[in-house]
């Protein structure tokens, strides 16, 4: 209704994931089709409205699909490997805080597809990327916590002991 009075403006200019135009979602066309059997609701006068999607996919669908595909992944690794290994041991805080920027993507994604509804653009690859995103963001959060807490903190802890040579035990109590 939006599109076809004119309420809805013509420029599209929503990026999908920071990467290429959006392209507008278009009307379905309705086609008439007599009811001359048996038919599934009825409008007065006996007639069915019949509704046919085109799906096409285009350059653009399939930069948006490789950008779902690639960048998660991306997300993941790069969580797990801060909150896995000794910049979290050094710098606790400090890891959690890079971590977060992990969420960046998903934060991003959602603006744009939010953009997009709100323009009458079609939001389905934003979508998908905002759960892709978040769902890295969850699982790699819970791999590298785990991880670090059952083999990485134990081992930099037994490695940041220190040995003393030449060391007499019954001249030292032990504290120093």
């Amino acid at each position: 209704f939006a599109w076809s009075h004119g309420l809805v403006s013509s420029r599209s200019c929503v990026w999908a994931l920071g990467f290429g135009r959006a392209r507008r979602m278009k009307e379905p066309t309705t086609t008439f089709a007599p009811s001359g059997g048996a038919s599934y609701g009825a409008t007065a006068g006996g007639a069915v409205w019949k509704t046919k999607r085109k799906f096409t996919l285009t350059s653009e669908d399939l930069f948006k699909a490789l950008a779902c595909v690639l960048l998660p992944p991306v997300v993941f690794i790069f969580i797990s490997l801060v909150l896995c290994f000794r910049i979290r041991f050094q710098n606790p805080r400090g890891a959690w805080l890079v971590a977060g920027a992990g969420l960046a993507p998903a934060v991003l994604a959602s603006l744009a597809a939010r953009r997009a509804m709100r323009e009458a653009l079609d939001a389905r690859w934003q979508k998908l990327a905002v759960f892709l995103f978040l769902a890295a963001f969850i699982a790699a959060a819970t791999f590298g916590d785990l991880n670090y807490w059952y083999f990485s903190q134990p081992f930099f802890l037994l490695d940041s002991l220190r040995a003393y040579t030449d060391v007499n035990p019954s001249e030292v109590d032990g504290a120093r």
